[in-house]
């Protein structure tokens, strides 16, 4: 580490080093950070809707806390500001703890073991989300490489517009569940979608919510040219466990959530 002269080039070429770096620049913490607290890579999944309303943040919710019933350590991330909080779908809206509001300035190095402390949790899931005030952001890198260094899996409910928060979380996913309701206006929009979330993501992964009416799985798979890994129906008690904040652990969430994680070698 020192200023890029010749000569310290020279030196580090002599020393085997595979960079030189200024005494100010961000890679330096970095490196540091992973030497003290390891270079784990969670498995980072992002869940959009295609359509609003769709059920999305309620699929990224019951994917991290599958993931936290399987013994993982698991992280549920808010990427929509305008959207109220994830941590209400999650229940943990009164759970002591930090939200993207305070943790949204941090710059340089945020340290994981202080960040796991400080994040509220719910049903063994710690959770980053929004307030109520829909204030954006002005850094989530940090923030973001730390939880990506920290966790098992990490789960991030991302708007469809892709805002740059949006595209700093698919840019970090190994893999992107697009959640499409199976009627006209759900395929057109998934056809808008796909191409820009498979430019910033790993893979896509579709999952269905059937629709009255609306078309089957072959039909959809046949338009969007992706397989559909799930089928999501609608349920009463699901939106009655979420209302009295229980969260999405059981029936059809659950059971696709264990089929996402599965695909993504978590199961």
């Amino acid at each position: 580490i020192g200023e890029p002269s010749v000569h310290n080039l020279q030196r580090g070429l002599e020393m085997g080093a595979s960079h030189v770096l200024e005494p100010n620049d961000t890679r330096v913490v970095s490196a540091l950070a992973e030497t003290l607290e390891g270079p784990g890579e969670a498995c980072f999944i992002s869940v959009v809707g295609a359509c609003g309303g769709v059920g999305a943040s309620t699929l990224a919710t019951a994917i991290a806390c599958a993931a936290a019933a399987q013994g993982r350590s698991a992280a549920l991330i808010d990427g929509d500001a305008a959207a109220g909080g994830i941590e209400l779908i999650l229940g943990a809206e009164r759970e002591q703890g930090l939200r993207w509001s305070e943790l949204g300035v941090a710059s340089g190095h945020v340290g994981l073991a202080e960040l796991r402390s400080a994040l509220p949790k719910k049903h063994g899931v710690d959770v980053l989300s929004f307030d109520r005030s829909g204030k954006s952001l002005d850094s989530a890198g940090p923030v973001l490489s730390t939880l990506r260094r920290g966790y098992d899996a990490v789960v991030a409910d991302v708007p469809r517009h892709l805002d740059d928060l949006g595209a700093q979380l698919l840019g970090h996913s190994i893999a992107t569940v697009l959640l499409v309701p199976m009627r006209l206006g759900g395929l057109a929009a998934a056809e808008h979608l796909i191409p820009r979330i498979a430019q910033l993501s790993g893979h896509v992964l579709v999952v269905g919510r059937p629709v009255r009416g609306g078309c089957d799985r072959h039909m959809l798979e046949q338009r969007l040219g992706v397989p559909v890994l799930a089928q999501l129906p609608s349920e009463r008690r699901t939106f009655t466990d979420v209302e009295h904040g229980l969260g999405p652990l059981k029936g059809a969430p659950k059971k696709v959530a264990l089929e996402l994680l599965a695909a993504v070698g978590l199961v």
